[in-house]
């Protein structure tokens, strides 16, 4: 009788834990900034895939040229966010971004932050804004090249597909660009006006 009971309790236990949320989701807790820049977590959780755990990584660079940080889920990089100064915006700049992103399509950014050119695309997105650096930051790339912009660059590296998924995800970048945007200006840049 003790082996049934204990047949059962073993049955019912496997139950429990097949329904009790093992598969995984998104309940892994997330940074409050990214590269130094405060992040709203409901602006950044939808834009990482499903998994068990998560970790985020940075490169340790602090002269504010060029940062590079990363969300990892489950042992993937999941997410990358790069800030990098540039000595200008051009066209080329943005058609480099067509070849970079997949289906990448401009985008109105117009807001609290001046933005010379955004868009997104299916696994990220770009964004150029005016920005003369703050005093004690590089102010030129080279001599006589002043840094004038900087580029913020997201790529995803997990996949969705479908027609809506793939509009939410579109949705889901431009609302953490736009959330971000603020804070990066702040910390990067030169108060406008």
């Amino acid at each position: 009788m003790n082996r049934r009971l204990l047949s059962v309790l073993g049955a019912a236990a496997l139950l429990v834990t097949a329904c009790s949320g093992d598969e995984p989701g998104r309940d892994y807790s997330l940074p409050r900034q990214m590269c130094g820049i405060r992040t709203d977590t409901s602006d950044l959780r939808p834009l990482l895939p499903d998994g068990k755990s998560a970790r985020y990584a940075q490169n340790q660079t602090t002269d504010y040229s060029y940062h590079l940080c990363r969300m990892i889920v489950d042992d993937e990089v999941a997410l990358k966010l790069r800030i990098l100064r540039d000595t200008g915006f051009s066209a080329e700049a943005e058609e480099a971004a067509y070849n970079d992103l997949k289906n990448y399509r401009p985008i109105s950014m117009t807001g609290s932050v001046e933005v010379t050119s955004a868009g997104v695309a299916d696994d990220g997105g770009k964004v150029w804004l005016p920005c003369r650096p703050l005093p004690g930051h590089p102010q030129e790339a080279v001599p006589d090249q002043p840094y004038t912009h900087l580029v913020l660059s997201i790529q995803l590296l997990s996949d969705v597909e479908g027609k809506d998924a793939l509009a939410r995800r579109h949705a889901d970048i431009e609302s953490f660009m736009r959330s971000y945007l603020p804070g990066l200006r702040k910390t990067w840049c030169v108060p406008e006006g």
